[in-house]
């Protein structure tokens, strides 16, 4: 067997997997290489995964793509409106619309990666973050134990979107000076 080859999606006892007909498959039917995440119900989820932070494994759904687009543009064309058109290129634009997404999922894996680090703190196994269309999702193996650690580990994405918008607000006040 070729090492460039993709290798088959199958389960444990040789039974190839196919996409639930409600899960997103792309047009041309087949799944891009490295974006496949078989579930153990058999079911294939587009994922893209980029990796580990903390030790977390953290993934990007396919939809996550729309949304990051839909972001960029609409940062291009806030910059359109707020800067002079013919002292930047339209390259340029878009690449500052792109580097304000990039800012914006940043903002929200950070968001993630607090609930999970609360939740490793209180022995509750977490097997990943995904980044979707609506935000991401921090998939926990276990549930907390008391109501009160539930609270903290609920409370610590909200305490650190709150800081980090804090801090661009702040960076953007010193650049009005």
């Amino acid at each position: 067997r070729s090492p460039h080859r993709r290798p088959e999606l199958v389960e444990g006892d040789g039974v190839p997997i196919s996409p639930h007909p409600r899960e997103a498959v792309p047009p041309w039917g087949k799944i891009p290489w490295g974006m496949e995440n078989p579930r153990k119900d058999g079911t294939v989820r587009l994922s893209l995964k980029l990796g580990r932070i903390l030790g977390f494994p953290v993934e990007v759904d396919w939809t996550w793509f729309v949304v990051f687009i839909l972001v960029t543009a609409a940062t291009r064309a806030g910059l359109l409106q707020r800067l002079p058109a013919q002292d930047y290129s339209s390259g340029v634009l878009l690449m500052a619309g792109a580097v304000g997404s990039l800012l914006f999922f940043s903002r929200l894996l950070a968001h993630e990666l607090a609930h999970c680090w609360v939740a490793r703190q209180l022995g509750i196994p977490i097997s990943g973050i995904t980044l979707f269309i609506v935000g991401g999702v921090a998939r926990m193996k276990g549930e907390p134990s008391s109501s009160a650690d539930e609270l903290r580990m609920s409370l610590a994405g909200p305490v650190v979107s709150i800081f980090v918008g804090g801090f661009f607000y702040l960076l953007w006040g010193t650049q009005r000076l």
